[in-house]
């Protein structure tokens, strides 16, 4: 059973990068991506998080060819040498306003074989005002932006897991 997820410096760069990338973009668009890492001790410990270029995104969805997915995260999988762990996404402010649970389609795995153990959606928003402290989520702010990431475990009814960073 999972308890948490650890995501290394890497990751959490990765994961930010893509969120600011995918805000940053005209009309604002949201990203996906592909989680790779290990799981030991209750821990998922996230190494990479790989953005999937392979379909129209908008501000609220991204398209997903799951045969071409699945076929990406096996080739990440070879190149990496490591565990294929699930997939990330992310949510951008729209209109001054933010989701902040996820959809009926965010519980859907992407992939199921290689099965898929979490989700990390991973909010993104304009500001600068200061980061508050969470149990839950991963907080943080760069250049302007302030991010929050939530994981979930699709092995326990998508529910909601702690998400810590090696970088903090």
């Amino acid at each position: 059973m999972l308890k948490r997820i650890t995501l290394s410096e890497v990751a959490t760069d990765q994961l930010v990068s893509a969120a600011i990338r995918g805000y940053k973009s005209r009309y604002k668009k949201e990203r996906v991506g592909i989680l790779l890492g290990r799981i030991s001790h209750g821990v998922a410990l996230v190494e990479q998080a790989l953005v999937y270029y392979g379909g129209p995104g908008t501000r609220t969805s991204v398209f997903v060819d799951l045969s071409m997915f699945k076929r990406r995260v096996n080739v990440f999988r070879e190149e990496s040498g490591l565990d294929f762990l699930g997939s990330f996404h992310t949510h951008v402010e729209v209109n001054n306003s933010i989701s902040s649970a996820p959809s009926p389609a965010d519980k859907i795995p992407l992939c199921d074989d290689p099965p898929s153990f979490i989700e990390i959606i991973a909010a993104i928003w304009a500001s600068d005002a200061s980061v508050q402290p969470s149990n839950y989520y991963l907080q943080g702010g760069r250049g302007g932006y302030r991010y929050r990431m939530a994981g979930y475990d699709y092995r326990q009814g998508f529910r909601i897991l702690p998400v810590f960073s090696e970088a903090a």
